[in-house]
């Protein structure tokens, strides 16, 4: 598997131009993941504006209908589970989210909706659990907006990186 990049985000609130804001800022990528909370943004057109692969799923802001709850993605070698993470409880913890993507054989599982930077891996399960933050309402006491970039290499651990959009 050649190496792959994976540029994760959420929580944009309606405000679009950080969400191209971002994509020019790491092109090129393999695939940009929206964790929901987009607002008004049409994601199929963010696609074919960008030519490059997008996947968002429905946040508890989100009112369309086209977006899905959740998606599992298998991108090289690696599934990966992405939801809200509202309908599992993840403000007061992770554990029913880990649940879901196990059982949907994830490898990573990507959320948002507490618009703040999270990562861990699971003992039992060994998944990988990310919240890149909020691009556009970070609730973590720097105030700081986030969004996370995702490499992979075959054989290799996946790298992590929280990154900061001014």
């Amino acid at each position: 598997m050649p190496d792959i990049k994976i540029v994760a985000l959420s929580d944009s609130h309606g405000r679009s131009e950080l969400v191209r804001r971002v994509s020019d800022m790491e092109k090129p990528y393999d695939l940009m993941v929206h964790c929901g909370d987009i607002v008004d943004m049409s994601f199929e057109h963010f696609e074919l504006e960008s030519g490059l692969p997008f996947l968002a799923v429905r946040g508890n802001c989100d009112y369309d209908p086209m977006l899905p709850a959740e998606i599992t993605h298998d991108i090289g070698d690696k599934r990966i589970f992405i939801t809200h993470g509202h309908t599992y409880g993840v403000k007061w913890g992770v554990r029913d989210l880990i649940l879901r993507a196990q059982r949907n054989g994830a490898y990573i599982a990507l959320f948002g909706h507490t618009h703040e930077p999270y990562l861990e891996r699971d003992k039992g399960s060994g998944i990988y659990i990310l919240n890149p933050g909020s691009i556009a309402r970070p609730r973590q006491r720097s105030g700081i907006r986030t969004y996370a970039v995702i490499k992979l290499s075959e054989g290799d651990e996946p790298e992590f990186e929280f990154r900061q959009l001014q």
